[in-house]
């Protein structure tokens, strides 16, 4: 059996930063969690499928996906849509983890869970870019706001990485303490006013003019390049 991927660089760049911020969250409850597979070779997904099937391959069967079924298999662009993850600590796979809360998380940052199909796979999460289109509704998503209308999931994974840097510039005293709502709101403003796909640096140089930090963002615009 060919071992399994873990590296989060080759994973879809939305994906890639949903995971990013997923870990955060994680960790910020007490809970972390690792990766244990991302990207997976046809190789691999054959051998998967095999598992439990075929003779030499003795085992339970574990995907009933066939190599180039999986969101775990290369796209067009060598990406994957999909990762598994587990809890950190022992017994990574025990019921006794909040599953539960993992998936809202992951919903919440506009992804999907493997825990919400019939054949239940709580490990499991991966994007769908149709999905980024519908608002991001969780506890979260509540807080960021996109102008005057609600965040969808697709700015939510924007603007959470920008919450995660801000509630950062916080603890170091470069802006001046305020609440999650409000850093939330200021999150999503920025990614109103800035174009998707820019640098995060540029959306956090934004904020920073927002609460009066202008020599800060300042430095940093002329660092990208704006």
């Amino acid at each position: 059996m060919t071992i399994p991927n873990r590296d989060p660089e080759a994973l879809h760049p939305t994906l890639h930063a949903g995971w990013l911020e997923f870990q955060v969250e994680m960790e910020a409850r007490g809970h972390p969690v690792f990766l244990t597979e991302t990207i997976r070779s046809l190789e691999r997904q054959q051998e998967l499928y095999d598992q439990g099937r075929k003779p030499d391959a003795p085992g339970a069967i574990v995907t009933y996906a066939r190599p180039g079924e999986s969101d775990h298999n290369p796209n067009e662009d060598g990406q994957a849509l999909a990762f598994d993850f587990a809890f950190s600590g022992g017994e990574p796979y025990s019921e006794h983890h909040p599953w539960e809360m993992a998936g809202d998380v992951l919903k919440d940052l506009g992804l999907l869970w493997g825990g919400d199909w019939r054949m239940r796979d709580r490990t499991h999460a991966y994007y769908k870019e149709d999905a980024m289109t519908q608002p991001a509704t969780g506890p979260i998503g509540q807080i960021i706001s996109v102008g005057d209308k609600p965040a969808t999931r697709s700015s939510f994974v924007w603007a959470g990485a920008i919450l995660a840097t801000l509630n950062y510039l916080q603890t170091v005293g470069v802006i001046e303490p305020t609440t999650t709502e409000e850093l939330g709101k200021a999150a999503g403003e920025a990614v109103s006013v800035v174009q998707h796909g820019t640098n995060l640096l540029t959306h956090v140089a934004v904020i920073l003019g927002f609460f009066g930090a202008r020599k800060v963002a300042g430095r940093i615009l002329s660092a990208t390049g704006r």
